[in-house]
């Protein structure tokens, strides 16, 4: 495991977007899940080449967010993004629970014999990803860790399915 510290007045500090897109290299899927995002950052990552180029080979399961800052505009562009890239899943999470947000940030990757994962406190926004004073870990993993990751991310699917809807 790597504990990276993103600092915006630190040029050789490393950020949680070229990390993100340094782990879908070689990829075969991954996903993620993420409190809020913004237009701009999801237009950082995801209209990202090597992040394009990762959607041509695999499905990216990606959840997000409506409690606070995901707004109309951010919505948008995740639906035009979903056109343009058929292996994007993309999903809302529209919670009922009172004094309760979703406020998780992981991202997950599939290589051919093990895995990526990525987690901290950085959200798909542009300061999240490139701007803000931010912590994240880099863990490689094995490839039965893989399985049971997946398998806990499709688990948590079905429990949660109630509050997953299209953006």
């Amino acid at each position: 495991m790597n504990l990276y510290l993103q600092e915006p007045e630190n040029p050789e500090a490393p950020s949680l977007l070229e990390e993100l897109l340094s782990a879908c290299d070689g990829a075969l899927s991954g996903g993620g899940a993420f409190a809020w995002m913004t237009e701009n950052g999801l237009r950082l990552l995801l209209e990202a080449e090597s992040f394009r180029s990762f959607c041509r080979r695999g499905v990216f399961d990606l959840v997000v967010g409506v409690d606070a800052i995901t707004n109309v505009r951010a919505l948008d562009k995740l639906t035009g993004l979903m056109d343009t890239l058929p292996t994007l899943n993309a999903s809302v999470f529209l919670h009922d629970r009172p004094r309760t947000i979703f406020h998780p940030k992981v991202c997950w990757f599939r290589k051919p014999k093990s895995g990526v994962l990525v987690a901290g406190s950085g959200n798909l926004t542009l300061g999240g990803l490139c701007g803000n004073w931010e912590a994240f870990t880099v863990t490689e993993i094995s490839l039965r860790e893989m399985n049971a990751l997946e398998r806990k991310w499709a688990e948590w699917r079905v429990r949660n399915e109630r509050f997953l809807r299209t953006p």
